[in-house]
């Protein structure tokens, strides 16, 4: 496989995606016993925005540094809608911008970006009094990458954190060994290349053996939007599938005509939270202003309808 996450990492896809990813595992931390994040695809943890790949690209400067400027400046000139429920719709971004912010103390200037196993061990919560921590639980195929992640995690402090369990192994295959049980509380994570023939059936059978294997269980899919045909195709496989409660989530920062053009980030949610939906009506628009998405779109719609 070629894909190297290095040139686009903290772009503009990247940011929705851990965006809605902080503001997930935010909600299901804020309450409840130990929660464990399975993340199928980890990649390497951790991004420097001023290595060459990144400079090649240049992919950050149109997404997480543009984010970060503007977060800077809502919050000096507390110009923000007065539409949001919310204190602020910038509390919405808190979860991401904290983490965004661990990495970069000096503030000013982004240089480290994390990729979703270091947002998550961030987010998730040490061992408590009369609790047991969350559980991180990181898988990465390739042996480069996978040396990079686990250096990472070596030079993070061992505690206070959350339980941490890195595997060199197929994401998918991993799934179905370490799995949450049914009845534990979870969040399963899988972010592939795109670059591997059968992705999306690979992605389907995964979304089916967590319906029968887990029942209750929660994901979180990112999938490019590219090729409408193909994602057309694939919701409905899912639908077929029956598996209750898949919630597509569509943030379009391009036109999304051609099929050969990355135009934004879509996420299809096994069981999301209450009242997500209603959280990504506001989110979406406010990334999208903040990345001066040139088309801007938000398409939320339910696959298969929820038990409830």
């Amino acid at each position: 496989m070629n894909y190297r996450h290095a040139f686009h990492a903290g772009n503009a896809c990247d940011v929705v995606k851990h965006a809605a990813f902080s503001l997930v595992l935010k909600t299901l931390t804020s309450k409840g016993g130990p929660l464990t994040v399975l993340d199928t695809h980890a990649g390497a943890g951790i991004y420097d925005l001023q290595d060459a790949e990144a400079l090649k690209t240049g992919e950050s400067q149109q997404g997480i540094a543009r984010l970060w400027k503007g977060l800077q400046k809502e919050m000096e000139t507390e110009s923000l809608p007065s539409s949001s429920p919310l204190t602020s719709p910038l509390d919405l971004l808190a979860p991401y911008q904290t983490v965004l912010a661990r990495l970069n103390p000096e503030g000013n200037t982004l240089r480290f970006y994390p990729g979703s196993p270091l947002v998550a061990r961030e987010i998730l919560r040490p061992a408590q009094e009369g609790t047991s921590a969350d559980r991180l639980v990181a898988c990465e195929l390739h042996s480069e990458t996978f040396s990079t992640l686990q250096n990472l995690f070596r030079r993070l402090p061992v505690a206070p954190g959350p339980e941490v369990q890195l595997h060199r192994r197929d994401g998918y295959e991993a799934l179905k060994a370490l799995m949450p049980k049914p009845g534990e509380r979870g969040l399963v994570l899988i972010d592939p290349p795109y670059e591997e023939e059968g992705e999306w059936d690979r992605l389907t059978t995964a979304v089916r053996d967590i319906g029968r294997r887990w029942p209750g269980g929660r994901a979180m899919i990112w999938y490019p939007l590219k090729d409408r045909s193909t994602i057309w195709r694939w919701h409905e496989s899912l639908r077929a599938e029956g598996v209750p409660g898949l919630l597509a989530a569509e943030c379009r920062l391009e036109e999304d005509a051609r099929s050969d053009r990355l135009a934004g980030t879509g996420l299809v949610f096994v069981n999301p939270p209450w009242r997500l939906e209603e959280t990504l009506v506001q989110l979406f628009p406010l990334l999208q202003r903040l990345l001066d998405a040139p088309c801007p779109g938000t398409s939320l719609t339910w696959i298969t309808p929820s038990r409830d």
